[in-house]
């Protein structure tokens, strides 16, 4: 999607629309709307205003900001584990790369590959990528400060 369109339907999806978030943006109505309007050059919503409504609406313009370039987002798990924990993600881990290779394997099994295979086998990848850097950020978050 269109980060423009991604930013712009969020922004009215919020619960009292752009008008509670200009308020809560500290910006006034109307010119948050313009700067949201995809059609106009003149009012643009900067870097910075951007990233301030994030922390109200929902991630999808994150999301087709990162699609744009060729990259996947996942959020991040916070909190202190324990070792049960920290041992419980590394299982976890080691059967997401158990449904990888399940996903090529179901793939390769009639010796050509359909894009909803490829899909499946995206989708499987990701898990895994988002379950090592989860564990990375509860172990890192284990170093005492």
């Amino acid at each position: 999607m269109n980060v423009l369109d991604a930013i712009y339907n969020a922004a009215h999806k919020y619960p009292g629309g752009v008008e509670a978030l200009a308020v809560r943006m500290e910006r006034s109505p109307q010119l948050l709307r313009n700067k949201l309007n995809t059609n106009s050059t003149s009012n643009v919503l900067s870097l910075q205003e951007f990233d301030q409504a994030l922390h109200y609406v929902d991630h999808s313009p994150l999301h087709a900001l990162a699609a744009n370039h060729g990259y996947a987002l996942f959020k991040l798990e916070a909190g202190q584990p324990c070792d049960v924990e920290v041992l419980e993600m590394v299982v976890g881990l080691v059967a997401s790369h158990g449904r990888v290779g399940a996903e090529i394997y179901k793939a390769l099994a009639d010796g050509r590959i359909e894009p909803n295979e490829v899909t499946a086998i995206k989708a499987a990848a990701f898990d895994v990528h988002r379950d090592l850097q989860t564990l990375v950020a509860r172990i890192a978050a284990m170093v005492e400060k």
